[in-house]
């Protein structure tokens, strides 16, 4: 490798990083102002019931923990 390869590879992760920054600052502005109340009691995806103690942890989840965990596991994809 020579320094232009290390210089586009340093560009390359630097640009990332930004992506995740950003991703996570809209993520975080969505859950802003929710109340236990926006929680879905169960799950948008298996219907399977979302447990209190997630519904107060995340107000506004809509998600279980393991359809939630997939959805992101998908996203980490692109």
């Amino acid at each position: 490798m020579n320094n232009r390869d290390f210089e586009r590879a340093s560009d390359l992760e630097e640009r990332w990083r930004r992506d995740a920054i950003a991703d996570h600052a809209r993520a975080m502005a969505a859950w802003e102002g929710k109340t236990v109340a926006d929680s879905a009691e169960c799950c948008a995806v298996c219907e399977d019931p979302i447990p209190q103690g997630r519904r107060e942890a995340w107000p506004g989840i809509q998600t279980c923990v393991a359809c939630q965990e997939d959805l992101d596991l998908a996203a980490s994809r692109f």
